[in-house]
């Protein structure tokens, strides 16, 4: 897993994410799916 959606996770499991945490989630589960693709293509 990448290493900062696994930080946030292993965050929110104690307590509530903040404003700003909750953003940097966001971001990051919005642009998952795009770099998926760019790394499954950069693979082949």
């Amino acid at each position: 897993m990448h290493p900062e959606i696994e930080a946030l996770l292993d965050q929110a499991e104690n307590r509530f994410l903040k404003a700003e945490e909750l953003t940097a989630f966001k971001r990051q589960a919005a642009t998952l799916s795009q770099r998926l693709k760019i790394y499954e293509f950069l693979r082949e």
